[in-house]
Order: structure tokens, then sequence, then C-alpha cells
């Protein structure tokens, strides 16, 4: 199977950007045997997984076991405490420094992962604008629904409407870090966040271009696969780790990612096993259709319903190796 390149590579100061292949999907589309039988002296892998970084919670995030971290070498898994925030704009920083170190040892880095957001903070890059201190400090100030409703006043259309998606410079008015985020940059700059995307398009980027993959074997296979994960992280554990976690961390953000919350409404008893079971299939479910939508409205992925270790890298190859490489 020969890809080629999803789109043209664009021109970063005069040269061409290296392409860094993306393996992108849901959990449960078959991503884990795929990065099981790549060659481990070829290839490493940079984790594109916001669950993923923290340390302790494996089950239910679906982390890489030890043999496969042993395998193949991962960056950016299990790199914080459950305790520990970390942004989008950390994840760039920390991503695009292991994306060059595995460049620099002659190895080629594949993003695989299903966290749309951190892809699109490696591609646009933060925003550049100088942050009013007493209006970041205005706004922390405030409650969720004083900042969206200074939000809406100012800036209507960054909110989406119920049913849209949100994308550039357009969020869901219950994303509470980046309503607050947005509320700041709008009130510090007095331009829509609109304007405020057409402007980051003409800045200069990381000098990488990401193209690749979406693995989706289609929702009958993938929402059985789901069921069966569900089960297994209950088998596997799922209870006792988000016990562990509050005991060890208190109510922390790691126990707020996809399946604690649920865990832990079991392990106190305000649902069954059986309930938690089906509430872990929902929530996953709902989540990687999530990822469908988003992922589709990218030129940069091509989506596939299945592939073969060979397939895969043959196209990353072909990416990594292609016309956008500038060295």
């Amino acid at each position: 199977m020969h890809l080629g390149h999803t789109q043209h590579p664009r021109k970063r100061r005069g040269h061409l950007s290296l392409i860094i292949p993306v393996l992108a999907g849901p959990t449960g589309a078959g991503k884990t045997d795929l990065v099981n039988s790549l060659d481990p002296e070829r290839f490493e892998i940079i984790s594109l997984d916001s669950r993923q970084i923290y340390r302790y919670l494996t089950i239910g995030t679906a982390a890489p076991n030890p043999e496969t971290l042993k395998y193949i070498k991962h960056h950016l898994v299990g790199i914080i405490d459950p305790d520990q925030t970390f942004t989008a704009m950390e994840y760039r920083q920390m991503a695009l420094a292991s994306i060059q170190d595995v460049i620099d040892r002659n190895r080629i880095p594949m993003l695989v992962g299903g966290a749309g957001f951190y892809l699109q903070m490696l591609i646009t890059g933060p925003f550049d604008f100088e942050e009013d201190p007493e209006i970041r400090n205005r706004v922390k100030g405030m409650e969720h629904s004083e900042r969206l409703e200074l939000l809406l006043q100012k800036d209507p259309e960054c909110i989406v409407a119920t049913g849209e998606s949100p994308s550039q410079g357009r969020i869901h008015p219950n994303d509470a870090y980046r309503v607050e985020r947005y509320l700041i940059m709008v009130l510090s700059t007095n331009k829509t966040m609109k304007e405020l995307w057409e402007q980051k398009r003409n800045e200069p980027g990381s000098g990488f271009d990401f193209q690749g993959l979406f693995l989706y074997p289609g929702e009958e296979v993938l929402w059985q696969r789901l069921e069966i994960r569900a089960s297994e992280m209950i088998e596997q554990g799922i209870l006792e780790e988000a016990r562990s976690c509050r005991q060890r961390f208190g109510s922390c953000p790691g126990l707020k990612i996809l399946g604690y919350p649920e865990a832990l409404s079991c392990v106190d008893g305000d649902m069954s096993k059986e309930e938690l079971k089906e509430r872990l299939w929902i929530v996953h479910r709902q989540y990687a259709r999530r990822q469908r939508i988003w992922f589709q409205k990218r030129s940069y992925v091509k989506f596939v319903d299945s592939l073969n270790s060979v397939d895969l890298e043959e196209a990353a190859i072909n990416l990594f190796s292609g016309p956008g490489i500038n060295h």
C-alpha cells in the first residue's frame, strides 16, 4: 500500500517541512497491535494521548503494558502523577523535543493516539499575544457561568451551538478550561477568536508537518471491541486502581478523565459492576464518536478501516522520507 501524501507539505521560512507520520484512532481500533509489530530499531513512539500521561492509571487509560514499553520505546507515557495538571502547551514542548531527539538518533518518530487537540497544538502552535495580568486575575476570579456569559457577549461566534462540533476558534460552552483561556485572550487583545486564528495561520510553525492515518474499523466492530474492553477493565482491576489513586492523591485531575468517575461511583456503592460495565461502554463509545467526527474534518489524515504492520511501516517511511524532508 502506497499512501503518498494527504496534502502538499507547507513551506516554513523558505524550506519544506519534515513530515512526521501519525497513527491516530480511538481505543479499540487496533493501534497497540500495530505498534507491537513495528521495527523497534527503526521506530519510536511519541504518545498522542491526553490520558496516558498519568502514572498509576494504566488500566483505565489503556496505557501500553511493560512488555510493549520494553519492546519499543515510548515517549510521554506515565510522565506525571495524577494530582498534577498538564497543558497542551506543555505537551507541545515535550513532544517536539522528543521528536527531535528521535530524529537526531536516526530513527523515525511516529505519533500514536487519539488526542486531536494535542495534534492541533503541534500543528498550529500556541497563540502569540500579550496577556494582561489584570484581566487574567479578574477572569481567574470568576465562576464558569460568569466567564461564559461574558465570552458570549464579547465573541458569541466562538461558542458552538447544540449539535455542532468544536473547531478552530470555536469551543463547547461546557469546556471550562478553554472558556477561561479564550476569554482572557479576547479581552487582552480586543480581537475575536476567529481573528486570532486568522493571524496564527500566517505565523511560522515548528518546522514539522504531521500526516498519516486514522484507524477506524467501523462502528459495529469498534462497539463490540469496546464492550469487551469495558469487561476487561473491570477484570483487570480499574476499581482497585481508582480506589488506590484516590486514597493516595485525593480528588485529583487524573481521576476526572474518562472512566474513572464511573469507577469511583462503583467503588462508593452507587452502581453495580454490571452497571459500571454498561457505563464504561457508553462513555468510550461517545468518546470514540467525538474523535471520529473531529478527525474527519482534518485533511492531514486518511481514514482506513484496516491496516497491517507492513503497510503501516511503508506509509510511515514514505511520509517521513518523502518530498517534505529538509535534511
